[in-house]
């Protein structure tokens, strides 16, 4: 039989509303790796927010990456190497910047295991997003000079107004000339990534390396930025939880949500069906 390809979104998808991931998810994950399909992590998460599931999941292994950055790395756990990254330049770095002071929008950067804020945005925005993923650090960096920063992304928060980082990530995207691209990850949290950075152009990276035919893949999410993933995939699958917009592009839809094995569903209904 064909080995098959599992590209999983984390949050909404793979761990339940709390942050832990099933035992149903985490048996049928080992199950399907134990018969040579393959496991990719495709998350909008920084590195270091993945490293607790890749032990979890023991994905050390041959075959297993991780995208992180909605597309803007590709990371083999098993060697620990970067193998792909996409960054924004320093130049596209302070046009977002100038922006956000502008319009009165938190942001903050990345490298590959910290968050990047500038002082003046040390603020109830940041502690939200640092209080999402447990452990994670940031570093402050100058308000006056990014011209030696780089980021694999920019984070928009606003946890008050979804249509407010709707409006900043169209602004974005018009003054950029389409050099940026924008897009929510959740309704208060904006992704603002070089364009043509997406979960999508990452399922390409990992089948070329895998050299698997992509109708092979099989891709599940629940937020807008699963869009161009699900779209890529050979199959798309959004959870029952997953917003409308992405359940409109899906191939298929969940009976169970994020807090009741969703990824487990489609594990033994796409991928198990028969045994193999």
């Amino acid at each position: 039989m064909d080995k098959k390809v599992l590209f999983l979104d984390i949050d909404g998808t793979l761990v339940d509303d709390q942050k832990r991931i099933s035992e149903d998810n985490k048996n049928a994950i080992d199950l399907m790796s134990s018969k040579g399909h393959k496991v990719i992590i495709n998350t909008g998460r920084p590195l270091f927010g993945v490293t607790g599931i890749i032990r979890e999941l023991s994905l050390e292994r041959e075959g297993c990456y991780v995208l992180a950055f909605n597309g803007g790395l590709l990371y083999e756990p098993l060697t620990k190497k970067i193998l792909y990254k996409s960054t924004l330049s320093p130049e596209l770095i302070q046009m977002v910047s100038s922006e956000a002071v502008k319009e009165k929008v938190h942001i903050h950067m990345f490298d590959e295991w910290d968050v990047l804020c500038e002082s003046h945005w040390e603020d109830d925005d940041l502690r939200y997003y640092i209080g999402r993923l447990p452990g994670l650090k940031y570093k402050l960096i100058p308000d006056d000079d990014l011209s030696d920063v780089y980021s694999y992304k920019i984070s928009g928060v606003d946890q008050s107004s979804k249509e407010r980082l709707e409006e900043f990530g169209a602004r974005l995207k018009c003054i950029s000339d389409g050099r940026i691209d924008a897009f929510l990850s959740h309704s208060t949290l904006l992704e603002i990534v070089i364009s043509g950075q997406n979960k999508g152009t990452g399922i390409d990276k990992v089948m070329e390396v895998l050299g698997i035919d992509k109708r092979h893949s099989i891709a599940v999410g629940d937020e807008e930025n699963d869009i161009p993933m699900l779209e890529q995939a050979g199959i798309g699958v959004a959870t029952k939880n997953a917003t409308q917009k992405l359940k409109d592009v899906a191939d298929m839809v969940t009976e169970n949500d994020n807090n009741n094995s969703a990824v487990a569903e489609v594990i033994y209904k796409l991928i198990l069906k028969d045994g193999n």
